[in-house]
């Protein structure tokens, strides 16, 4: 049956004589109308398929394409028996034809035009690995030759420049920032002609600025404040009559508010003047004070306006201190001293790709950016730009909205007016962190949408064919709302269709944490990924529950066009990040009976048989490396218990005490030495055996090479055959199978050793760069498909589940790396050494303002594109604390449903409001024994002892199961957690304190992060007095480099500290600062008991110091406490902390060896401390 096209997919296939811009929305059938328009091309002869470029982003797109090309030309071919002869031939140039990625183009352009540039034809392309590696080995050698020679760059020297912007005691952050900074630049045509041109805007002074690209942008900036303020403080006014507090609003407010809407009208305006800047400086407000015939109805609004008024006193002093802290004179001098660090620092990346560009050449390689970089200096050649020119009649672009500088330069060069076909859809361009740039989309689409350009034209697709009416009709009014660009022409239109009966509608499912008290008040004190964690799982919990509701009912499916019931590979979760929170739906989906698969390639080395066969291959390479011999030992290779592992240490430690000898040995001599001599036979026949295999092991790593010996090591230690017996068995196999094929791999490009090829997967391990854990997944497996959203894009569908819309959404912060934005420029932070002082600049100001404007823009995309991935039924699930706490205002959302706060209700939707439930998973399955047992014979003689031996293996119970999914490790605060749950108080304290204003987890961080940042020698002066004016400007140093947020910092009682130091416990531990015997936020590990099993926790003590050959512990606590229940909130507190504090206590004495006599907590709340111990 003929594909029946709409009119505007057949306006894009037919104009062949103008540049096209396709804007397609999601499931508009882009792909279709792309190959229909190459096979008219060719029908029409207007030209053969290798005349014409057809670019892709993933190589598998392209041979999709290729593919889809030739199914097509077959199909025309028996449909159209007259032109077989010449169809025959375009079928057997599609696999020669220029159908590819950029970057493979750009290959073949090299390839063909070597001898342009004088480069060598015979190079290989580096994958992200190698280049990785060698980009890291050419940051090493850039730092070794600064330090031999300080002055290699004019205008600073290395060892200033390093004091200035890189870390104290640690430059590698300083070499990824380098690394990350050259990728950046190289995505923009001549990177260091441009980087050196946009550094001078560096020099532009404060008199000079009228008329400037920087005015632009921080009017720009002023404008989108000012309107975000504008519009809360109409939201003000409007409450405040509608209250009938005119007379109020007139008295106390309308001189602020008058104030706002002259700042506004001139920021509108584009003006950024003198006069302006004054009134942004001197903005003041007035206190809200009632009189008495007002305080009824102001006590019914108050909070309300406190909020707007915050929003948008908030946004203009946030303004101000971007621009006008200390004031314009100042930033714009500390901006025309960055100058010559900037340029000094591109001098670096010079001398960094000089280096590079070396041990690439040394091995004939080229990574992607130099392949398209080299492309454009070939086509600058003008015989070689006329002959592409010649040969591509037509360029089509697929995905053009991914598109960034280099390669939108690369095809502008052989290209021509009217020959381009662009297709894509903005509101899916989701891949910032690839460098995409989204605005040469819209760029061009500007331009292809104006009238007078006969040259091209812009075409909008917006008839979606995937999904069911009802579904359209909620995306288009969440997106009308949310996304400034939806309009008529982006609106999606219903393409698809479905019964009535089976045209399901959106949910919207809001899972809120306030009034749940029995787990809250046990969790509100606990550290913040504790707390995430709780959430994760009860929303996963929950998600389990929609799921089975959904599988087996019936839906229409609109792709085989059948009533059938639902199975589980018809649901996709989809999520921001799945490394963590997929594992977690994993296993509630699993409590529920119900199969899943995690689609995600960035946890390879997350898996438990990776890290295990890693550890074992380092032991082979170096057996004097603790933590993987004892990883090895522990594992089922070698099967040692834990008991067994501490034995052997204490008989060791036995021995050499004998000996007069007390230094702690490393564990793999105290092996050396069991295997010897231990006294426990069976323990020093295990360490011999252990010992033995190693040896025999690393003599035949010598011999071999080193994929086929990683897998006769994988068959000879067994380990291959027990991971295939574990859950999850063909998984983990193709796992291992996956790192000898990465050996294999690194043996051709290098002479490859164990030693170098566990350095190769280090430098993967670090990078994040990894294979992917091995899918065997297919089709055809019923089960449901957690990913992430991006790697969903181009999926569809019947059942989507978006899960997280209630998690905060990722944000950038400042730092000392180089700023960069392709349109803005590039600029560094100014640093004071003498202040010990650094600031953002204006330019790196107008640069985070603008990014952070992108990255918002971004996430919008993002939800677009998972709520456009559903056929038949969208669900959006989140978890908030409260349904009233979503809905205050606020200027900057953090989640998806702050932001689609004002569509979570409609007549398009559902909407429901559940407790957040958390509570213990339970295993649904049953036992494969209770079939059988249901369905026994009487049987007797041979066949009943067989009956009995399947039994037994059948009735097998793990003796650990309880372990199977129990982590080695815990934190102090999640025993806690548990022990409060367990031994909960059987009666609770009903009052109830007000509603705090910021989370109390936030709270308690920022009173800790003082008390860490604070220098206890400093904080009492000579005299013996409080220096508040220290411990003040060392918070508000916190605050102004994003180390406690604003709202919180505005919730903490200074004073609070001040009391601290003017108590007798404060005292004694500024005493013990002197003395140089006091440790604060001192980390541990401790192994400890936990219903019968050894585990390890881990915590941190937040102040701990020596008192006459005893140890003293203080715990700092934000907890809230009743005065007036005071003895009964005490009770409860040394009970719900006693197990924490014993911890803590056993940690201090194991570690430094001395008693601790007394343990405090510290309570903030009431400026007291809680005696625990002594």
């Amino acid at each position: 049956m003929a594909v029946k096209f709409t009119d505007e997919q057949l306006q894009a296939i037919n104009t062949v004589d103008k540049s096209v811009l396709v804007s397609a929305a999601a499931g508009s059938g882009k792909t279709a109308v792309l190959i229909e328009r190459i096979i008219k091309i060719i029908i029409e002869g207007k030209a053969d398929v290798d005349e014409m470029l057809v670019v892709t982003f993933t190589k598998a797109a392209a041979s999709e394409m290729r593919l889809k090309l030739s199914r097509a030309v077959k199909k025309r071919m028996i449909e159209h028996p007259e032109e077989r002869k010449r169809l025959r031939g375009q079928l057997d140039s599609i696999y020669r034809a220029y159908i590819s990625t950029f970057d493979s183009f750009a290959v073949r352009v090299i390839r063909e035009f070597f001898y342009l540039i004088d480069a060598e034809p015979d190079f290989k392309a580096s994958d992200e690995v190698q280049s990785t590696i060698l980009q890291r080995e050419a940051a090493d050698e850039l730092f070794e030759f600064g330090f031999e020679n300080d002055d290699f760059i004019e205008g600073a020297g290395f060892r200033e420049f390093l004091r200035l912007y890189s870390e104290e005691r640690n430059d590698n952050t300083f070499k990824e920032n380098l690394i990350k900074a050259y990728q950046k630049l190289r995505t923009m045509p001549e990177y260091f002609d441009w980087a050196y041109e946009k550094a001078e805007n560096l020099k532009i002074t404060k008199d000079k600025i009228k008329g400037s690209f920087l005015q632009e942008l921080l009017a720009e900036d002023l404008q989108t404040t000012m309107s975000q303020a504008r519009d809360a403080a109409l939201k003000a006014k409007d409450v405040m009559i509608s209250a009938g507090l005119q007379d109020m609003f007139d008295e106390k407010m309308s001189s602020e508010f008058t104030e706002i809407e002259y700042i506004n009208n001139k920021a509108q305006a584009g003006e950024l003047d003198e006069d302006l800047i004054t009134h942004i400086n001197e903005i003041s407000y007035g206190r809200m004070a009632t009189k008495k015939h007002q305080k009824e109805a102001w006590e019914g609004i108050k909070e309300e306006i406190k909020i707007l008024r915050d929003a948008y006193k908030q946004l203009i002093e946030s303004w101000k201190k971007k621009y006008l802290i200390p004031d314009l004179d100042t930033r714009f001098a500390e901006m025309n001293d960055t100058y010559r660090y900037t340029v000094y620092y591109l001098g670096l990346l010079e001398e960094f790709e000089r280096i590079y560009a070396a041990k690439k050449a040394e091995k004939k390689l080229l990574d992607f950016a130099d392949m398209e970089h080299i492309a454009v200096e070939i086509i600058k050649n003008e015989k070689a730009a006329n002959t592409l020119k010649k040969r591509f009649k037509y360029i089509f672009i697929d995905e053009y909205q991914d598109t960034n500088n280099i390669q939108e330069y690369l095809i502008s060069k052989i290209a021509g007016e009217d020959n381009v076909f662009r297709v894509g859809d903005v509101k899916q361009s989701i891949y910032k962190f690839r460098q995409a740039e989204p605005a040469i989309f819209e760029r061009v689409y500007r331009e292809y949408s104006d009238q007078d350009n006969e040259k091209a034209v812009a075409i909008n697709l917006n008839k979606n064919f995937r999904s069911n009416s009802r579904t359209i009709n909620y995306i288009n009014t969440v997106f009308e709302n949310i996304m400034e660009s939806y309009d008529e022409d982006a609106k999606l239109n219903v393409g698809c269709i479905c019964p009535d009966e089976y045209d399901f509608i959106p949910e919207v499912h809001i899972l809120c944490d306030e009034g749940i008290e029995d787990v809250n008040e046990a969790i509100e004190d606990a550290d913040e990924e504790i707390q995430n964690l709780s959430k994760e799982e009860a929303e996963a919990n929950y998600v389990a529950g929609l799921i089975q509701n959904i599988i087996g009912k019936d839906f229409y499916d609109t792709d085989k066009k059948v009533v059938r019931p639902v199975e589980a590979r018809d649901i996709v979760i989809l999520m921001r990040a799945v490394k963590v929170r997929g594992e977690i739906m994993t296993r509630a989906l699993r409590a529920s009976g119900i199969d899943s698969h995690i689609e995600e390639s960035d946890n390879y080395f997350d898996a438990v048989e990776i890290g295990i066969a890693l550890s074992l291959f380092s032991c082979i390479d170096n057996m004097k490396r603790d933590i993987p011999l004892i990883a090895v030992l522990h594992s089922e290779i070698f099967g040692w218990t834990p008991s067994e592992l501490a034995e052997a240490r204490a008989d060791h430690m036995k021995h050499r005490s004998a000996l007069g000898e007390s230094r702690r040995t490393p564990f793999w001599e105290v092996v050396l030495w069991y295997a010897d001599e231990g006294p426990n036979e069976k323990i020093r026949k295990a360490a011999a055996h252990a010992v033995s295999k190693i040896k025999e092991w690393r003599a035949l790593s010598n011999m071999m090479p080193v994929d086929d010996f990683i897998w006769k090591v994988l068959i000879d230690s067994g380990y291959y055959h027990i991971v295939g017996a574990m859950y999850g068995g063909r998984r983990r196999q193709a796992n291992l199978r996956v790192l000898v094929d990465r050996a294999r791999k690194y043996s051709e490009d290098t002479i490859a050793s164990l030693n170098s090829f566990l350095s190769f997967l280090e430098v993967m391990k670090q990078k994040n760069i990894s294979n992917g854990q091995a899918s065997m997944v297919s089709k055809e497996d019923n089960v449901v498909i957690i990913e992430t959203i991006h790697k969903s894009k181009g999926l569809e569908y019947p059942f989507v589940i978006v899960s997280g819309m209630g998690n905060n959404l990722k944000s950038d912060n400042l730092g000392k790396d180089l700023g960069f934005d392709s349109q803005i420029g590039i600029g560094l932070p100014y640093i004071d050494p003498d202040r010990r002082f650094w600031r953002s600049t204006i330019m790196q100001r107008a640069i985070h303002s603008r990014g952070r404007a992108e990255s918002f823009k971004e996430e919008l995309r993002i939800l677009y594109v998972a709520m456009t991935r559903a056929r038949n039924k969208l669900i959006l699930v989140g978890s908030l604390k409260s349904e009233a706490d979503l809905m205050k205002y606020t200027t900057s959302p953090k989640k998806y449903f702050e932001i689609m706060k004002e569509v979570l209700k409609t007549k398009d939707n559902e909407y429901y409001i559940r407790p957040l439930e958390r509570k213990d998973v339970k295993d649904s399955r049953t036992h494969v024994t209770d079939i059988i047992k249901a369905r026994r014979r009487n049987l007797s003689g041979r066949a009943e002892k067989i009956y009995r031996e399947i039994d037994r293996r059948l009735s097998y119970k793990y003796p650990y199961k309880d372990l199977l999914y129990a982590r080695s490790k815990y934190s102090v605060s999640e025993l806690r957690i548990e022990s409060v749950k367990a031994e909960k108080q059987a009666e609770k304290i009903s009052a109830k304190t007000d509603k705090k204003k910021v989370n109390a987890a936030d709270l308690g961080t920022a009173y800790h992060r003082i008390m860490e940042f604070l220098d206890f020698n400093k904080v009492v002066d000579s005299g013996g007095n409080i220096d508040k004016s220290y411990i003040n400007s060392q918070a508000e140093y916190l605050l102004e480099n994003k180390a406690i947020d604003a709202e919180v910092f505005r919730e903490i009682d200074i004073t609070k500290i001040y009391e601290f130091f003017e108590s007798d416990l404060g005292r004694r531990a500024v005493a013990a600062t002197a003395r140089g015997v006091l440790a604060k936020e001192k980390q541990f590990v401790l192994k400890a008991d936990r219903e019968g099993h050894e585990i390890l926790v881990q915590g941190v003590i937040d102040c701990c110091f020596e008192e006459d050959g005893r140890m003293i512990l203080i715990d700092y606590k934000t907890n809230f406490m009743r005065r007036d229940l005071f003895y009964e909130e005490l009770e409860r507190i040394r009970a719900e902390y006693k197990t924490q504090i014993d911890l803590y206590a056993k940690a201090v004495q194991e570690g430094t060896g001395l008693p601790v006599e007394e343990a405090y907590l510290y309570m903030f709340s009431l400026s007291e401390s809680i005696k625990m111990l002594g």
